[in-house]
């Protein structure tokens, strides 16, 4: 399926004003900032705090938002957030990172069942071992296009008062981590894991490109073959 066109946005209008977010699962909301491409394609930041849903579900009818994201940093202070420097001036003025979640992009080209069914068993097989090494699962979601994301909390972040060295040693952390899952022989979208500054795809919208929402999936359903949970996906059409 084809990106619904972009004189559709009243479908995703109705689907944000009629499907309730759910950010219970994202911690220390208010301490993020979130994105969204409108029906235009253009990319925006929200340049409020969002703590509660409602809140968030305006903005996306204001900004005629398709696809949201979220940081899966926290941040001192969310709004004024803007590309990592090299120097400690530039990066106290881009925003300084707070903690950092542990997120895993998995997925394989094109989009089809029998891809999305390798990548499933590669989301096992990462969550088996990250709660062997002592991580902590948060969420499991489909991405609503060609995989899945798997959130793992960050367990109490990096003891270093410089907000500078203590991104980079977030990063030099998260780089070893990603070492470690290579080994293991699952394929994963590294520079999602690695790059603190990172944006993804908020569980509970659309990907305008699928139709598909990015849905969050229990153990139950990651543990069972795509084919006897895919078609319980809600997804829009354009039809």
């Amino acid at each position: 399926m084809g990106s619904l066109s972009e004189d559709g946005f009243s479908i995703f209008e109705d689907f944000y004003t009629s499907n309730k977010l759910d950010l219970s699962i994202i911690s220390n909301c208010s301490k993020r900032h979130f994105r969204v491409i409108n029906s235009g394609g253009r990319f925006f930041k929200i340049n409020d705090r969002i703590s509660v849903p409602q809140q968030l579900t305006k903005k996306l009818i204001d900004f005629r938002a398709k696809d949201v994201y979220y940081s899966t940093s926290t941040y001192l202070n969310p709004t004024t957030i803007g590309p990592r420097g090299n120097e400690r001036t530039i990066l106290t003025k881009s925003g300084i990172v707070i903690n950092n979640d542990i997120a895993f992009d998995l997925d394989r080209e094109p989009l089809s069942i029998r891809n999305l069914e390798q990548t499933r068993k590669d989301c096992k097989k990462l969550i088996d071992f990250m709660e062997a090494e002592g991580y902590l699962l948060n969420y499991i979601a489909f991405s609503g296009s060609k995989g899945f994301h798997i959130i793992f909390k960050d367990q109490g972040g990096v003891a270093i008062a410089d907000p500078y060295e203590r991104e980079m040693e977030l990063i030099k952390i998260r780089r070893e981590l990603v070492d470690k899952v290579k080994e293991q022989g699952i394929t994963i979208d590294s520079s999602i894991t690695v790059d603190t500054r990172r944006i993804i795809r908020l569980p509970g919208t659309i990907n305008s490109k699928t139709g598909y929402a990015c849905t969050l999936l229990t153990r139950s359903q990651i543990n069972q073959s795509v084919i006897n949970w895919i078609s319980d996906i809600p997804r829009l059409s354009n039809s």
